[in-house]
This record gives structure tokens, C-alpha cells and sequence, in this order.
């Protein structure tokens, strides 16, 4: 939610996109927008309920939920993650002031998010978040559109059928 899955939404939508991509230089797009988002994403209200407490972030301005130390593209957003352990994490990031936040988004692009001042840090199986007014989403770069979301995330195990290896 907020930053990141808004630059998907502007990327996504962009002419420019298409043209850099035809030119091999799809990345440059995300880089144009997300200098746009930073300056344009408004703070939003998060609540998170993890280990039966529950914590506001007035001006939360970025939000991933991950089991996996990896998002878009290979930036570290969660470094101690391991898919093969039953844990998720949930890393908010506050709208303090400028400086703040320019410092957590250039820790966020070197995959240092978690060591910035301005991140929380959530660990459980069990996290429960909701974001308000409505915000952009985005499940690993699909986009469930602008709107105000309400999710209980879990770890369960999902069911893998292997074909057996031909001889």
C-alpha cells in the first residue's frame, strides 16, 4: 500500500512506459514516477493488529507485507525473510517530515528499508492491516485498484501437486 504500489499504478498507466520499454529502458520509467509518487502521495492512516496489540500510523506512507525478502525488481525490503519459515512481515513507513522520508526512500531503493529510523518492523504469523482513506494496492505488481483496504494475512501451507520425474 501507499508509495510503492502507487508508482505501480502511475508505471502501469504511463505512455512513457510503453515507449522506454520499446527502447529497452523500461526501468528508467519506474524511476521517472516514483520521483513523481514521492512528491505527490498524500499520508494515510494505517492500523496493525499482530500479537493481540494494535498500533496506529497517522501518516504511514508505505506499507509492504511480505514472506519473502524480495519485491519488484530485487529490493531487499525483509533481509532476515525465509519462505520456508511460518512468519510474515509487515514494514510501515511514516511520512515524519522531508528529510525522513528521503532518507528512508533511498534506504528503501538499497534494501536497507528496515534499518531506517522511519520503518516499523512486524513479525507474526498472523498480521491484520487496514488502510484508510482509500490508497493504491498492489499484489506482486497487479493492481486491485484505489481503495480502502482491510486485510488478515496467515501463513498456511497451499498444496503443490509434482509430477514424478520421467525415467
Amino acid at each position: 500500500m501507499g508509495f510503492d504500489a502507487a508508482i505501480v499504478h502511475a508505471t502501469n498507466h504511463s505512455r512513457a512506459k510503453e515507449w522506454l520499454n520499446h527502447h529497452h529502458l523500461g526501468t528508467f520509467s519506474y524511476i521517472f514516477k516514483a520521483v513523481h509518487v514521492l512528491f505527490t502521495q498524500p499520508a494515510f492512516e494505517l492500523r496493525v493488529a499482530c500479537q493481540g496489540k494494535e498500533k496506529v500510523f497517522p501518516r504511514a506512507f508505505l506499507a509492504i507485507a511480505s514472506n519473502h525478502p524480495y519485491i519488484g525488481g530485487g529490493i531487499c525490503v525483509a533481509p532476515d525473510q525465509r519462505i520456508d519459515v511460518r512468519q510474515l512481515e509487515l514494514v510501515v513507513v511514516e511520512k515524519r517530515g522531508w528529510l525522513s522520508l528521503l532518507g528512508a526512500m533511498l534506504a528503501f531503493a538499497s534494501g536497507r528499508i528496515t534499518s531506517s529510523s522511519s520503518a516499523h518492523v512486524f513479525r507474526d504469523s498472523q498480521l491484520s492491516y487496514r488502510v484508510r482513506p482509500a490508497q493504491y494496492g498492489q499484489i506482486d505488481g497487479e493492481e486491485p485498484g484505489r481503495r480502502a483496504f482491510s486485510l488478515e494475512l496467515t501463513c498456511r501451507d497451499y498444496p503443490v501437486w509434482q509430477e514424478p520425474l520421467a525415467k
